[in-house]
């Protein structure tokens, strides 16, 4: 077998050894069952229990994954269980997190203080603020946004969750539960979100991250409104409206890409398996999210009088980083762009795949693409096998 890594274009792979229906694309859910894996439950920082799922390896070199809204950590079976990714799966233990109260037969999570929300909703000063601030502003759409952003967290947030810094956070307790000192980061949506948040806090425990379908930006105001006033309180007493089911397959897929029933099929009974409560807890965190404060460096020295503040929000994730999309989601591709213009070039690569329709499709790339074209040395491309070897 050629070891050698093979010449990637990172802008525009076509994948047409995967044709709709072959047995590749209809092995999807199959491969998600391949796996024995070993289940954690883990004390975090926030007072939450997670669970973490392993697929163990004698290697304590660490892949950890973070799964998107309306899917948990199964979501990235079929991707480690591929043939393909035995090269990985041999060498590396791969930690899959699973967002608060997203595991099989979950019961609604509680976090917070109790009686937090009684007291957010009778704190009538507060409230006169935010009325004062919306009535205030003058034309800003941006502003009364935001405004009423402020507002709907004191009044509409009865469905206690952790935000997506806090989620974040909580990553450090599966570290040190684990004994893992440093990691690859595979996330998807909300979890590619996640382990950004992560990576630009603490980036001694990164070595890189592989990042699909990224968004480094806030929730579009339509989306939000709609999904905070109609959706998400539905979800909450356990009806997922055909809206929410739609944005989150266009989430997921782009929007009217949908065309392969059984991933499609399997996502819905994925979202629709879940806690309906933790599960619009998790969306709703990711729709309140803040942008990630990310700020293309400007390469040369340093300005003569410019002084690094400590206290000041990291700007620049200092890791090497692969954007991931498909072509064809406009508004997928739309957010990568995006964010890639506001990462450091020098760590960064994007990858926008043709066809890039189906999850699972990305699984034939990650050897190549993601060892090879991350980590590789520019001046002496090495086999993929010595690669890995490389972090053990």
């Amino acid at each position: 077998m050629n070891m050698d890594c093979p010449a990637v274009n990172f802008h525009g792979i076509e994948l047409q050894s995967h044709e709709k229906g072959d047995s590749k694309q209809n092995s999807f859910c199959a491969l998600r069952t391949l796996t024995n894996l070993e289940e954690h439950e883990i004390l975090t920082s926030s007072g939450l229990y997670q669970r973490v799922y392993v697929q163990p390896n004698k290697n304590k070199t660490a892949i950890i994954t973070y799964h998107d809204i309306g899917t948990n950590h199964t979501s990235f079976l079929s991707l480690f269980n591929n043939p393909e990714m035995r090269v990985i799966t041999e060498n590396f233990t791969v930690y899959h997190i699973c967002a608060p109260g997203h595991h099989e037969n979950a019961t609604n999570i509680s976090f917070g203080e109790p009686g937090q929300d009684q007291v957010l909703l009778s704190s009538q000063p507060d409230i006169q603020k935010q009325r004062q601030s919306i009535s205030s502003v003058t034309g800003s759409r941006g502003s009364i946004f935001e405004a009423v952003r402020r507002r709907s967290s004191l009044i509409l947030n009865r469905s206690r969750y952790p935000s997506m810094d806090q989620l974040a956070d909580m990553i450090t307790s599966i570290l040190v539960h684990f004994g893992i000192n440093y990691f690859l980061g595979f996330g998807m949506g909300a979890g590619s979100n996640i382990l950004a948040r992560y990576a630009l806090r603490y980036p001694d425990q990164v070595l890189g991250l592989f990042l699909i379908n990224p968004n480094a930006s806030t929730h579009g105001y339509y989306q939000w409104f709609r999904n905070v006033w109609s959706d998400l309180p539905a979800l909450e007493r356990g009806v997922l409206t055909d809206n929410l089911m739609s944005q989150l397959e266009a989430h997921w897929f782009g929007f009217g890409l949908v065309e392969n029933a059984d991933v499609a099929n399997f996502y819905e009974s994925l979202t629709r398996s879940l806690n309906p409560a933790n599960l619009a807890g998790y969306i709703r965190s990711y729709v309140d999210r803040t942008p990630l404060p990310l700020v293309r460096p400007i390469p040369g020295p340093p300005m003569p009088d410019t002084h690094t503040n400590p206290n000041e929000e990291p700007s620049v994730i200092l890791t090497e980083v692969c954007l991931v999309t498909g072509d064809r989601a406009v508004e997928l591709s739309r957010a990568l762009a995006d964010m890639n213009g506001r990462m450091d070039p020098k760590r960064t690569q994007f990858l926008m795949v043709n066809e890039f329709i189906y999850f699972n499709s990305i699984y034939y790339l990650l050897p190549s693409v993601f060892l090879c074209k991350i980590y590789y040395n520019q001046s002496n491309l090495l086999g993929t096998s010595r690669l890995i070897l490389d972090f053990l």
